[in-house]
């Protein structure tokens, strides 16, 4: 079975720092089975790190979802799942997932 999402990985200097992005809960409890078991182990047997902070954050608000149409280049708002471009009518791609 697969997880829908998305990740991030980077470093400044000495600090480094992994964002991941999933379509639901569901998918994030499934991504945090044996691979993450592992590395808490690892970090608290070995050193694989001197310090973590991990969370699960939920967004307050989310923006409208701007979607550019590509036969007339304008942008739309696909927040309510619009299916057609509103300047010139074209059919729009099916709206992307937010992550």
């Amino acid at each position: 079975m697969t997880s829908a999402g998305s990740i991030i990985t980077g470093a400044a200097g000495d600090r480094a720092f992994t964002v991941t992005a999933w379509e639901s809960v569901e998918a994030l409890e499934r991504a945090l089975s044996k691979g993450h078991s592992m590395a808490k182990q690892d970090f608290r047997t070995g050193d694989l790190s001197s310090g973590v902070w991990t969370s699960v954050c939920k967004p307050e608000h989310i923006n409208s979802l701007w979607y550019r149409c590509l036969s007339c280049y304008q942008p739309n708002d696909l927040t309510n799942n619009t299916e057609t471009c509103a300047n010139c009518g074209s059919p729009l791609h099916r709206r992307p997932a937010y992550w």
